[in-house]
């Protein structure tokens, strides 16, 4: 008898039964590749919400499409396979996204996680809670569709495009965190926020704009350095009413040249660093913008300059950027098989999985 097995099922299986030893909650997955069905299988992301309930986990598994788009109305556990996973090493052995066009967290999804997941855009509608974390994330980002604040949103180790704003300045999101991401878009009106060892790599002037009472320590900042910039200054303490900004460092493009956006001395703040010194790749802002282009060379001049002499930017602190955004979950590093078998000649199949932290 021919025995025919999905590789999307199998890059999962010792994953799945190692999350039902661990949770009670009911396990959902998402696969909309062709010939995989069963119990608790939806192809796209609203379903298997819809067919959750508060505490159940959803696997989205990997795929070369969408799984469309997500109101989110419960309190889920929301994984995927991670991002660039072609360009990396010792990743999954499926190298397909885990893709969802748009998620939007309303009443009820508060305490939601979300990780592993690459979507377009991220909306937070009136709710409080919600962690974001190796995920990549595009476009802009708004945390609130209405006056109203919110608080205690996470973004931990996340690959970012795009702009992430909270509503204005007058109702601007509490409680915030952004810790260890690479971010390529700008970020303002928070308030009572940490924004600890990002890297980010704009060269825009709203890099971080309008934050209350927040603090802003150990990230490692791009200046384009132009004459026009000169006068917006990016930390300047009239937009940053009550921040601390210590231990950063600003290096600047062309190399040689003055930064136009200026940190306030002392605090270990270091300005006019050389951008061309600080990663592997002199400029990975310019080259496919990949993870691991972002990662500090030994010599670089954000080394030991953070706070109790820990690295600066994303891959620096107690709990770095996860190259890929990879699942805290095991995942399955290699699978082989002989493809058929019958009750004299056994199917072979062959499968490392590697835990994660």
């Amino acid at each position: 008898m021919k025995k025919i097995i999905s590789t999307s099922i199998l890059s999962i299986i010792a994953l799945l039964f190692t999350c039902i030893s661990i949770y009670a909650q009911t396990i959902r997955r998402c696969n909309n590749n062709v010939g995989v069905s069963g119990l608790n299988v939806y192809t796209t992301i609203q379903a298997a919400h819809d067919a959750a309930a508060d505490g159940d986990i959803i696997y989205v598994e990997p795929s070369a499409s969408s799984y469309g788009t997500l109101d989110c109305t419960k309190r889920l556990s929301i994984i995927g396979n991670g991002y660039f996973l072609a360009q990396n090493s010792n990743v999954s052995f499926d190298l397909r996204m885990s893709m969802i066009n748009g998620i939007t967290f309303n009443a009820g999804s508060a305490n939601t996680s979300v990780t592993g997941i690459y979507t377009n855009n991220l909306g937070f509608n009136n709710v409080s809670n919600i962690t974001i974390e190796r995920c990549y994330i595009q476009n802009t980002n708004y945390i609130a569709f209405s006056s109203a604040s919110q608080s205690f949103i996470t973004f931990s180790k996340c690959f970012i495009t795009g702009n992430i704003w909270g509503y204005s300045e007058a109702h601007s999101p509490e409680n915030c965190t952004f810790k260890n991401n690479i971010i390529g878009g700008g970020i303002k009106y928070f308030s009572n926020s940490v924004f600890t060892n990002n890297t980010f790599s704009t060269q825009n002037n709203s890099t971080l704009t309008n934050l209350v009472n927040s603090t802003i320590a150990n990230n490692i900042f791009r200046s384009n350095a132009c004459n026009s910039c000169v006068q917006q200054l990016l930390f300047d303490p009239i937009i940053h009413t009550g921040t601390t900004i210590s231990n950063n460092i600003i290096a600047c493009l062309p190399t040689g040249n003055t930064c136009s956006f200026i940190l306030p001395t002392g605090n270990g703040n270091i300005n006019n660093g050389d951008y061309s010194t600080l990663f592997l790749l002199s400029d990975p802002y310019d080259v496919g913008l990949i993870d691991k282009n972002f990662q500090l060379v030994l010599t670089s001049p954000a080394k030991g300059v953070g706070t109790g002499g820990t690295d600066a930017g994303a891959f620096g602190g107690a709990n770095p950027y996860v190259l890929s955004g990879l699942p805290t979950v095991p995942i399955t590093t290699n699978f082989t098989t002989s493809g058929a078998g019958n009750t004299s000649v056994p199917l072979q199949v062959s499968v490392t999985v590697r835990a994660n932290n």
